[in-house]
C-alpha cells in the first residue's frame, strides 16, 4: 500500500478513526529551513589577511610544505533532520588540479546529522618550484535535496553558498641575468 493510497483511504473514512490517525500524525508548527554560512578557516599560528575584501593563503606552509585549506560550514534554522551538501572548488582559468594534492580540484560531500551545527571541509593544495600567478579559488555548496538556504556575505539569504580564497605563490621572483659572454 503507497503513502498517497493510505492517505486517501484515511481521508475518504468518515468514521472518527481516520480522522483522529491523521490528526495525530500532523506536523504541526512552521516548517524552518536548514541554514548555512559558509568562511575561510586560517591555521591557527596565522592571521587570517584579506586583500579587497576577499582572504588569501600562500600555496605552501610555513615548513615549505603542502598547505591545507578549511572552510568552516556552520548550521542553523532547521537542525531536526540530515543535510547532505555537495561542494566543488572553482576558480580562476589558470587553476587546474595539478595544483591540489591527488591531481583534480576538490570535490565531493557533507553530511550533517541532527544537531550538528559545525563542520570543516578542507584540502591540500601543493606546494610546487613553479611560479603560479595568484589565483581565486571558489568553494560553492548545494543542498543535494534543495531544502535548504545559504546566507552570503551580506546576510542574504541564497540557494548555493559561496566562499572565496586568493591563492598566492610562495616562490621566489628571483630574476635570471644574462649579458654578454667573455667581456670586460
Amino acid at each position: 500500500v503507497s503513502v498517497d493510497s493510505a492517505i486517501t483511504t484515511l481521508l475518504n473514512d468518515s468514521s472518527a478513526s481516520g480522522l483522529k490517525l491523521l490528526a495525530e500524525n500532523a506536523i504541526v508548527g512552521p516548517i524552518v529551513p536548514s541554514r548555512f554560512a559558509i568562511s575561510y578557516a586560517a591555521p591557527a599560528a596565522e592571521v587570517s589577511q584579506v586583500a579587497g575584501g576577499v582572504p588569501f593563503a600562500y600555496e605552501g606552509n610555513a615548513e615549505g610544505g603542502d598547505r591545507v585549506v578549511s572552510f568552516v560550514v556552520k548550521h542553523s534554522g532547521g537542525l531536526d533532520g540530515t543535510v547532505v551538501l555537495g561542494y566543488s572548488i572553482t576558480g580562476s582559468a589558470t587553476l587546474t588540479g595539478d595544483r591540489f594534492v591527488g591531481g583534480a580540484l576538490p570535490s565531493g560531500s557533507v553530511s550533517f546529522a541532527a544537531d550538528e551545527t559545525e563542520k570543516t571541509i578542507s584540502f591540500r593544495v601543493a606546494n610546487n618550484s613553479v611560479r603560479n600567478p595568484s589565483e581565486l579559488l571558489t568553494l560553492t555548496l548545494k543542498d543535494l535535496y534543495g531544502n535548504s538556504q545559504f546566507t552570503d556575505s551580506q546576510g542574504a539569504l541564497t540557494v548555493s553558498g559561496v566562499a572565496k580564497l586568493r591563492l598566492l605563490d610562495d616562490d621566489p621572483n628571483t630574476p635570471v641575468l644574462s649579458g654578454p659572454s667573455g667581456g670586460k
